[in-house]
């Protein structure tokens, strides 16, 4: 395979306690349970493949230098049932988000983002970076007791064509994660928001209705696209004009703000996105 010294896929080695952290979880269940098309579980590996074709670690255009970054590669969650990998999920974000990392989550279908919104919600604050000779498997930390866990107030604003909050579908369903998110008690008591960015007549009015109802807002497409874009060093389009104003509308309201993204998801430490991707944008 073609690899670069130049690209941002040489700065991964494998570990769990860099800045950034790149978790897999190459699980299809949610389009398994939907009826929907199988073969996101191999999302994960490919996106590997092309890591050193990403780049450069210095880009020119945008004065951008990542090699500051420290970045590595946990791996793929594993665990025998699907419970089991939600679960593991869930505690991977909350370690890193208590000390401090970000964590990039691919995936895998969509029945991740509601682990993945409990991981950033609670999380212990101020866990401390292990030192390299007394580091354990980070495999086998078994969890946190919720007497542990602090709310945390985040936006999470999911680039999606539909509201995913069908209540005829199964709570494992990729059709229903929303309502998951929504009606999960740690969300509701942190004070946390969803936004639904670049929505389309994929939805149906009882989703709406149901999300709306539920503190969650839209962004319909239709209106991203009325925008006038103003090329910039950094909003090249409608979308990314309409998002930059978004982001510093509500960024002084929140600890943190994650953009998933849906057709593809990340969290960021101040801004951030989760088909399931999450990481930050600073």
């Amino acid at each position: 395979a073609f690899k670069s010294s130049k690209t941002i896929g040489a700065l991964f080695h494998p570990g769990f306690y860099d800045q950034l952290v790149l978790i897999g979880f190459p699980f299809d269940e949610g389009a398994r349970s939907s009826a929907l098309r199988a073969g996101a579980a191999y999302g994960p590996d490919c996106f590997r493949r092309f890591l050193h074709k990403l780049g450069p670690i210095r880009n020119a255009e945008f004065s951008a230098d990542l090699s500051t970054i420290t970045m590595c590669d946990y791996g793929n969650v594993s665990a025998p049932t699907a419970e089991e990998r939600y679960e593991k999920l869930t505690n991977k974000i909350r370690l890193t988000m208590g000390r401090g990392q970000v964590s990039f989550v691919l995936g895998g279908t969509r029945d991740l983002v509601p682990y993945c919104a409990r991981g950033i919600v609670g999380y212990p604050p101020g866990l401390e970076m292990p030192e390299l000779k007394q580091k354990t498997d980070s495999t086998q930390h078994k969890g946190f007791r919720p007497e542990e866990l602090k709310a945390h107030k985040v936006l999470i604003i999911a680039i999606a064509p539909s509201i995913d909050a069908d209540a005829n579908e199964i709570s494992s369903s990729s059709k229903y994660i929303w309502r998951k998110v929504l009606e999960d008690p740690l969300f509701v008591n942190s004070g946390s928001h969803v936004v639904i960015f670049g929505a389309s007549g994929l939805c149906d009015k009882d989703s709406y209705d149901y999300f709306t109802s539920k503190g969650g807002s839209v962004v319909w497409l239709d209106d991203i696209r009325k925008q006038k874009a103003i090329p910039s060093a950094h909003v090249q389009t409608q979308a990314g004009k309409a998002l930059e104003e978004l982001l510093t509308k509500q960024a002084e309201h929140y600890e943190h703000i994650y953009i998933l993204s849906l057709i593809h998801i990340c969290r960021c430490r101040r801004y951030a996105v989760c088909r399931s991707r999450w990481s930050p944008y600073h």
